[in-house]
C-alpha cells in the first residue's frame, strides 16, 4: 500500500511540473492576446505549482540510493525559490537585478538537471535522461534569453523569443517525465 501511495504522490507530482511549466510558458509567449497582468499571473502561479510538484517528486524519490544527490539539487532548487519569492515580497522594482536573479535560477536549474543526469537511475529509462535533459536545455535557453534582457535593458516581464522557446523545451521536457512516471505504472 505505501508503495502505491509513493507511486501516485510522484505521478501527482509530475503532472503538477508538467501543468505549472504549461502556465509559465503560456505566461512568457508573447503570441497569444493576455493582458501584463495575466502573463504575470500564469508566470507567478505556473511557478508555485511547479514548486509544490517538484518538492512532492523529490519526497517520493529513492533518497536512500544517494541522498547527497536528491539534499544537493533540492538545496539548489530552495536556493533559487527563496531568493526570487524574497525579492517579490520585498516588491523590488530593480529590473536588472531581478532579471539577474532569474539568470541566476535558470543557471542553477540546469546544474540540479546536470546533477541528476549523473545518476545512473535517470539513465534507466528513456524518459527520464531525455526529459532531464530538455529541462537542462531549456534552462540554458532561457538564461541565455535572460542575458539577451540585460544587454538590451529591457523589462523582466519583455520576453523574447530565447525565453519562450526555453520555456517551452522545458515543458516538452517536463511531458516527458510524467510520460515516463505513468508508463512506469504499466
Amino acid at each position: 500500500m505505501e508503495e502505491w501511495n509513493a507511486a501516485i504522490k510522484r505521478k501527482i507530482g509530475f503532472a503538477s511540473l508538467t501543468i505549472g511549466k504549461v502556465m509559465s510558458s503560456l505566461g512568457k509567449t508573447p503570441g497569444f492576446c493576455f493582458s501584463s497582468t495575466t502573463q504575470d499571473q500564469l508566470i507567478y502561479s505556473g511557478s508555485l505549482i511547479q514548486t509544490g510538484g517538484g518538492a512532492l517528486i523529490l519526497d517520493q524519490m529513492n533518497a536512500q540510493e544517494n541522498p547527497v544527490l536528491y539534499e544537493e539539487v533540492l538545496m539548489l532548487n530552495m536556493i533559487g525559490y527563496g531568493v526570487f519569492a524574497f525579492s517579490l515580497l520585498q516588491d523590488i522594482e530593480d529590473n536588472i537585478l531581478l532579471i539577474r536573479q532569474a539568470l541566476s535560477s535558470n543557471l542553477r536549474d540546469v546544474v540540479g538537471a546536470l546533477i541528476f543526469l549523473t545518476d545512473r537511475g535517470t539513465w534507466e529509462s528513456p524518459g527520464s535522461w531525455i526529459g532531464t535533459m530538455m529541462l537542462a536545455t531549456g534552462h540554458f535557453v532561457q538564461a541565455l534569453g535572460r542575458n539577451r534582457q540585460l544587454e538590451s535593458g529591457a523589462a523582466l516581464n519583455e520576453v523574447n523569443s530565447w525565453i519562450t522557446a526555453g520555456s517551452w523545451i522545458e515543458t516538452g521536457g517536463a511531458f516527458a517525465l510524467l510520460l515516463q512516471s505513468l508508463a512506469d505504472s504499466r
